[in-house]
């Protein structure tokens, strides 16, 4: 994805405090597979399927507040930080079955076995980025622009059916959070 791309994403994954799943560390930790929805220049959505030695999953739903570059500022106005700009609107975990999970680890296997188009240049901003650690290895996929049929099918499942958020508007934590 090229330097400027990983310091961009560092960037997302940092203010949502999503751990680098690249350090691989510990060949025996639990397998994880992370989804980067960076959307148009919204908020990018992050979800991170932990799965468990039993069989289940923990889903760690992560959004910011913002994304993309900090906007122009209005006279009289103060700029926002970087900090202030890419707060967390939406940080969650949600239980997963060890059904629902085998059938989540199967998708993202097929989809981080998927190859890109060539082309990487970005036309509208989309980006779907998958990752995985599982025994000490490391994988990342990134499609931009057009999705495979099988990229969109889990992105649906997960963004909107699992962790239940919208997937065509803004997303706004609820009272609860």
């Amino acid at each position: 994805m090229g330097s400027d791309g990983a310091v961009w994403y560092r960037n997302y994954f940092s203010h949502m405090h999503e751990p680098s799943l690249y350090a691989c560390g510990d060949s025996s930790a639990d397998p994880e597979f992370r989804f980067l929805w960076d959307r148009s220049l919204a908020q990018p959505v992050s979800l991170r399927l932990v799965e468990h030695l039993d069989g289940s999953g923990t889903l760690y739903v992560r959004v910011l507040r913002n994304g993309g570059m900090l906007p122009p500022v209005r006279a009289g106005k103060k700029a926002p930080t970087w900090d202030e700009w890419m707060t967390l609107e939406i940080d969650k975990t949600i239980e997963v079955s060890p059904g629902q999970t085998r059938q989540l680890v199967k998708m993202f296997s097929q989809v981080l076995r998927e190859q890109p188009k060539e082309e990487h240049a970005s036309f509208d901003g989309v980006d779907f980025i998958f990752e995985s650690r599982v025994s000490g290895r490391y994988r990342l996929v990134d499609f931009r622009n057009e999705a495979p049929t099988d990229v969109q099918v889990l992105n649906r499942l997960l963004v909107s059916e699992i962790a239940g958020l919208p997937m065509d508007k803004p997303i706004r934590a609820s009272k609860g959070k």
